[in-house]
């Protein structure tokens, strides 16, 4: 008679007692089940309702310095970074985005919770504006 190596049986996974373990204490590992479920739903419900997102914009104009307009030849204005920036950063910004998003936040705590960067690329001409807003509900 050839003997079993014990390490072998050990490392044996018997499903089917698996599944006897599981009839027989069915009602514990539900139990516990139901416990963790419920304390990650309290959990998930007392969490702060927050949104943050990031964005960039791009302006890249690909029109010549020469406008036609009405068959007459217009000078286009260079692109002023500056402006658009504070355009971006500015009170009336602020103002459109609370009244737009239906928060109950004034123009200026909105202003406090966008923050406006100008990305500066190496070589690149095309200005690009980051934006991180985090709205908390």
């Amino acid at each position: 008679m050839v003997e079993k190596d014990k390490s072998v049986e050990e490392a044996e996974f018997d499903i089917l007692r698996f599944i006897q373990i599981l009839l027989i204490h069915k009602w514990k590992f539900l139990t516990i089940f139901i416990i963790v479920f419920i304390i990650a739903a309290l959990y998930g419900i007392k969490q702060p309702k927050f949104y943050s997102v990031d964005y960039e914009v791009f302006y890249n104009e690909s029109i010549k310095e020469f406008v036609v307009e009405s068959d007459v030849p217009v000078i286009k204005n260079k692109f002023e970074k500056a402006f658009w920036f504070s355009t971006m950063k500015s009170d009336e910004m602020s103002r459109l985005i609370a009244q737009n998003s239906n928060l109950p936040y004034s123009a200026s705590t909105v202003k406090r919770m966008i923050k406006v960067d100008m990305v500066e690329v190496k070589g690149g001409s095309v200005p690009i504006f980051k934006s991180n807003c985090y709205f908390q509900k």
